[in-house]
């Protein structure tokens, strides 16, 4: 059986980046082994799956967001096959245990709220180059204490676009609609001759279809052929 010296290995690698159960893993038993362990997206992190890496520490760090979601095989299910689509998808009931709420803690990060563990908070937000891409999340969840980059930009972001649509059998014709409108009316070439490139994010993978097929059914006619130079391209 495989041996190895782990504080020969921690002392060429003293900071370890890996995953809760391979850390688990290759310090079996050795608990309090760590000075500091440092969990990350905490928030999306199940309890039961990190307590074995917990006890590799004499200090536990727990980083995450409380606005975030929680722990959930929501992804999954869609990826692998499960359901046809988001919409099909029950949500996950929470048991609540009151004679031990840590019994029933959802992720990693509200155990360590229920523990009362030191907050410390980031102040600045870096992730969106213009501030109004925050603005909403600001305002709603964060209390306007995240102070985002200047605004050196003689933009709008973000536009909104009322199309008064009907949500029918998980897809809006109307949305549908709209958005190959933007592509033939809003989307032109830049100076140097090409097209930008686009993303189009839908609510579930029903409306994600409906838009492709409206494409697709574009192609057939040469009436859409500066349209359908765009999507080739």
């Amino acid at each position: 059986m495989f041996q190895y010296d782990s504080d020969l290995f921690t002392s060429f690698f003293p900071i370890i980046l890996t995953s809760p159960d391979v850390a688990s893993n290759l310090f079996k038993g050795m608990n309090g082994y760590f000075d500091i362990v440092m969990f990350d997206e905490a928030s999306q992190l199940r309890l039961e799956d990190n307590l074995p890496a917990i006890l590799k520490g004499k200090q536990i760090i727990i980083a995450g967001d409380e606005h975030q979601m929680p722990p959930s095989n929501y992804f999954s299910k869609v990826f692998d096959g499960e359901v046809e689509d988001e919409d099909d998808i029950e949500e996950e009931k929470i048991v609540v245990d009151r004679d031990n709420l840590l019994l029933s803690c959802e992720s990693l990060l509200e155990f360590g709220t229920e523990l009362k563990f030191d907050k410390q908070h980031l102040d600045f937000h870096y992730r969106s180059r213009h501030p109004f891409l925050i603005d909403f999340s600001n305002y709603a969840f964060y209390d306007q204490r995240l102070k985002p980059l200047p605004a050196n930009f003689d933009y709008v972001p973000i536009k909104y676009i009322q199309v008064n649509g009907t949500f029918s059998e998980h897809t809006n014709e109307a949305e549908a609609e709209m958005v190959l409108s933007i592509i033939d009316k809003n989307i032109n070439r830049l100076p140097n001759g090409e097209y930008p490139t686009l993303g189009i994010a839908t609510f579930n993978i029903a409306q994600r279809d409906l838009i492709k097929r409206k494409i697709i059914e574009r192609q057939k006619f040469t009436k859409f052929e500066e349209f359908n130079s765009k999507i080739q391209e």
